[in-house]
């Protein structure tokens, strides 16, 4: 549910600032218009946005790279310890 509340002075807008989120609203939109000021409540809990299927794609490729990366490295240091043993 969705509440909108008025206010016309700092005192007042804290005050149903206090009393909303005490109550257990959250604040989701505060406008300041030229004739009214206003402060929406809502009482749905916040849920935060879901990655787009790029985003994810994005993610997942930047990790695999990095991965790679230490792999590579780990090879490259393998190599030479092989190579450190055949010369001995």
């Amino acid at each position: 549910m969705i509440q909108k509340f008025t206010y016309s002075t700092q005192e007042e807008r804290e005050r149903i600032l206090q009393e909303q989120t005490s109550a257990g609203l959250r604040l989701v939109a505060e406008a300041n218009l030229i004739d009214e000021n206003y402060l929406i409540f809502t009482d749905e809990p916040y849920t935060p946005p879901q990655p787009s299927n790029d985003e994810i794609l994005s993610q997942t490729v930047a990790q695999l790279t990095l991965e790679n990366a230490d792999l590579k490295a780990q090879v490259q240091t393998l190599a030479q310890t092989v190579a450190q043993l055949l010369l001995k």
